[in-house]
């Protein structure tokens, strides 16, 4: 399962931030054949105690590639 930490600025607590998290997947038979998947994004102090922690699907889609014939558009 693929797994990744990135550090983060000191956040002031009771503060409300936006975060969003970009993934570039690559566009292989496989990826497009597994089609959705679930992300999960946990914000942890340095002593890994869990802050917040949310779940969220994402459906894998390619503008320029084409399901039906595997043709890219």
């Amino acid at each position: 399962m693929p797994y990744a930490e990135a550090p983060l600025p000191a956040l002031v607590p009771r503060h409300p931030y936006d975060l969003s998290l970009d993934l570039v997947v690559p566009t292989t038979e496989a990826n497009i054949a597994l089609g959705n998947f679930m992300t999960t994004l946990t914000l942890t102090t340095t002593s890994n105690k869990t802050l917040a922690s949310v779940r969220r699907p994402v459906r894998y889609r390619h503008p320029g590639f084409r399901v039906s014939d595997g043709e890219r558009g």
